[in-house]
């Protein structure tokens, strides 16, 4: 369930890059940079790689993380519990950047391929990109995050409250998360009251 909402934030934030004009669109990259135009057809398939490709990437993600901590179980099992989850938590870690580099040239291939077109005007203003990056998400999915986030931290708190020498770093983790998106729903919520919005939770 929630693996499919950020999915789908995901692949709305990708196509929030593409601004319709006309019979044509404007491709910002990463929603700041100048646009440059491109046909309907030319966003179309850059989306359908997009999909393709990301999904290809989770994929390859969890399977190679599912693997890697089986041999891990295997070759460690003994009785320093520790250090294998520590190991695990390791080499998780690994992929995860190894994933977010991937992800990253994934998310830039229009850019690349539209590398020599001229662009056809200005970078939007600080705001308007603040702007443009809330409006990819619902008041909804920012209130599964943040409780997911308090969920977090008040399991981080129970679990840790009489060790004295506990790991607090995943509770920290959970109030950042939860303060970020707190912001950006405020932030959206000042936005649409500001365009005389009548009610935050359509």
């Amino acid at each position: 369930m929630f693996g499919g909402k950020f999915s789908e934030t995901g692949s709305r934030m990708f196509a929030g890059q593409f601004e319709a004009e006309g019979n044509d669109f404007l491709y910002r990259k990463n929603m700041k940079a100048a646009p440059i135009r491109v046909t309907a057809s030319e966003r179309q398939i850059f989306i359908a790689n997009y999909e393709t490709q990301r999904k290809r990437l989770m994929n390859l993600l969890i399977g190679g993380v599912l693997l890697a901590v089986l041999a891990l179980a295997f070759i460690l099992s003994g009785p320093d519990e520790q250090f294998l989850q520590g190991s695990i938590l390791a080499v998780t870690g690994i992929f995860m950047v190894l994933f977010m580099l991937a992800h990253r040239r994934i998310w830039n291939a229009p850019a690349r391929s539209l590398r020599g077109r001229p662009a056809v005007g200005a970078p939007p203003s600080k705001a308007e990109v603040r702007k443009a990056y809330t409006a990819t998400f619902t008041y909804r999915q920012m209130a599964v995050i943040c409780l997911m986030g308090i969920l977090l931290a008040v399991q981080q708190y129970l679990s840790h409250r009489d060790d004295p020498d506990a790991d607090h770093s995943m509770l920290y983790m959970a109030a950042l998360v939860i303060a970020i998106y707190g912001l950006l729903a405020f932030r959206k919520w000042r936005a649409e009251r500001a365009k005389g919005s009548s009610s935050p939770l359509s």
